[in-house]
């Protein structure tokens, strides 16, 4: 991937892709999901909760009232035991037996209700009055059967309903009507009890009992004599077989479109005015027909409510609110990332031609210093070549010193030798900004030779072991390198004539020693080696030259070897190219010791 790709990838990451918004968009999703199914959930659980409840409620008043008809079922079993007739004291033993307040709760107490007919109510009258002297059928009406209520329990509570007539009002004549028809136990429609101070609706339960001495006939109302009854206030009703306390929804009972019972009104104290559920139902009651509503209730809202789908929407937007910022992070820092690296990038690109600049400014410098230098050195040249022509007639007598033209000849190759110095020190200035010179011949034996004429030294002082000529890509390199470190050795030395210098040259590259005792080198006690790495050949491969001293110090203070090496532009120019070398290959080792 090159450089300009990988910015452009971070300049598309420094803003929120779609990749980022269809991952914000897919845990959104996720979150209200998973919310809204349990959500779902919660509200399931609730209804069910409501439906049973409800269903509990319903089947608890029903089989309240059930319980009911089985008491005065056995009230009619008791009068009919007793031979179709009980007196006020046996009905009172019959009522405190069965305890109808604590075991019927709901119900306002037990009775009995006789059919008497027009001619026969004086009679009737004047028989009861023997044992309640105050006993009177009321009130008046216009119909032509008389139904009175002559004993009833407790009486305490219930001692208005003591001759209360059924036929005076429709409710209750229509009840028990139905009653005597059908042989059945049978409901009043909504009534109120003279006998309830509250004056709230109530209803009678009827069971019919008739008179077996006879044959029974089609018309039941023939045999009819009467009936036991139960008197009903609703809400005594409804708190007797469904406690409050028992239930979690609030009742609405009606009978006919008229409200028997309602809880659902603002002065409940439990009421909800916007119930999560409610529900209508119909309960077939003895020849009744009760629509009953059921509505929750504030503390079946309490009950119900569950944390758990609004947990798991807050930490969804929690963690897609952590994702969101973290998408913003990451393109925040791809952006500052950018920024960072245009700023770098301009400042290595200042830096870069900056130091292009200057090494342009130097390479033109060391061309114009090369070039001025190369100026007297011509003027020179051209001195001793007059010289030679001046002397030409003179040199070849007997009387001309024999130094003459050995010396003629040294000033023009020393001449030679500093236009070669000059030549160095451009090709320095350039290193690093040319490519590498092609593979040239050295000729090593030659070289020396010149050498030795530069230090005035004998054939035998400077001796060359190995073939006399290497190719290398760095001749001036290799020729000045040898120059400095024979020079030093031969400087150096303590007895001059006495130095000794061999360079050893191997197949694999070339090793330049130099020795600066009076006698040959031995393997003992030899200081250590200075290697000079990085002159190719030319199949690339690097000469190796050492530089080895191996002479005691004049003076006795001196307890160890230095060694010493030239100075001069090829040496630093062989440091230079070898040192690039070897940061090319990864090698960061020191190269020159």
């Amino acid at each position: 991937m090159t450089t300009e790709q990988t910015r452009d990838d971070l300049v598309r990451g420094g803003s929120l892709s779609r990749l980022h918004w269809f991952v914000m968009v897919l845990s959104l999703s996720l979150t209200f999901v998973a919310s809204y199914v349990t959500k779902r959930e919660v509200d399931a659980r609730a209804e069910a909760t409501f439906t049973e409840d409800t269903e509990r409620s319903l089947g608890l008043l029903s089989e309240q009232l059930h319980h009911y008809e089985g008491a005065l079922w056995g009230g009619v079993a008791a009068i009919q035991a007793n031979g179709g007739d009980v007196t006020d004291a046996e009905w009172k033993v019959y009522a405190e037996t069965l305890d109808v307040v604590d075991k019927y709760p709901g119900a306002n107490g037990i009775g009995v209700i006789h059919e008497v007919a027009p001619d026969e109510v004086d009679a009737f009258i004047a028989n009861e009055r023997l044992t309640r002297p105050d006993f009177e059928i009321h009130p008046p009406h216009d119909q032509p059967e008389f139904l009175p209520i002559t004993s009833i329990e407790p009486l305490a509570t219930n001692s208005a309903a003591v001759g209360l007539d059924m036929a005076h009002e429709a409710n209750r004549y229509n009840g028990i009507s139905m009653a005597r028809l059908s042989g059945l136990a049978w409901m009043t429609g909504p009534i109120v009890l003279v006998q309830d101070e509250g004056q709230t609706p109530g209803f009678l339960f009827y069971a019919p009992w008739y008179d077996r001495s006879t044959p029974p006939t089609a018309d039941r109302s023939a045999n009819f004599v009467g009936a036991v009854y139960a008197p009903f206030v609703v809400k005594d009703l409804v708190d007797g077989a469904l406690a409050s306390s028992q239930r979690s929804v609030a009742l609405t009972i009606r009978d006919a479109g008229e409200v028997l019972f309602d809880e659902n009104t603002p002065e409940n104290e439990d009421f909800d005015p916007d119930p999560m559920f409610m529900r209508e139902s119909t309960l077939q009651l003895y020849g009744r027909q009760w629509i009953v509503t059921t509505r929750t209730t504030l503390g079946f809202r309490e009950a119900a409510s569950n944390s758990e789908p609004w947990i798991i929407l807050g930490a969804g937007l929690l963690i897609d609110g952590l994702l969101l910022t973290m998408f913003i992070g990451l393109t925040r820092s791809n952006r500052r990332a950018i920024r960072f690296a245009d700023d770098l990038t301009s400042e290595l690109t200042h830096n870069a031609r900056s130091l292009e600049q200057s090494n342009v400014e130097l390479e033109r410098f060391a061309y114009v210093a090369s070039h001025d230098l190369k100026t007297p050195l011509r003027g020179i040249g051209s001195l001793a070549e007059w010289i030679e022509e001046d002397l030409d007639e003179f040199l070849p007598g007997d009387e001309a010193p024999g130094d003459v033209r050995r010396n003629l000849g040294r000033l023009k190759h020393q001449l030679e030798r500093m236009n070669q110095l000059i030549a160095g020190l451009l090709e320095y200035s350039r290193v690093g900004f040319t490519d590498e010179p092609d593979a040239t011949t050295v000729d090593l034996a030659g070289d020396l030779n010149d050498l030795r004429l530069d230090l005035d030294l004998r054939h035998n002082q400077l001796v060359l072991c190995g073939p006399p000529a290497v190719k290398t890509t760095s001749a001036s390199l290799l020729r000045q390198v040898m120059s400095n470190l024979v020079t030093n050795a031969i400087q150096h030395h303590p007895n001059r004539e006495r130095a000794f210098v061999q360079i050893d040259v191997e197949i694999t590259g070339a090793q330049l020693g130099v020795q600066r005792s009076g006698q040959r080198r031995r393997n003992r006690g030899a200081p250590p080696a200075t290697d000079l790495r990085g002159v190719p050949d030319a199949r690339g491969r690097e000469h190796r030259h050492r530089s080895l001293g191996g002479a005691q110090d004049r003076r006795s203070s001196r307890r160890q070897h230095r060694r010493r090496v030239g100075t001069g532009p090829g040496y630093d120019l062989h440091r230079e190219m070898a040192a690039r070398r070897h940061r090319r290959d990864g090698d960061e080792r020191c190269l020159l010791e």
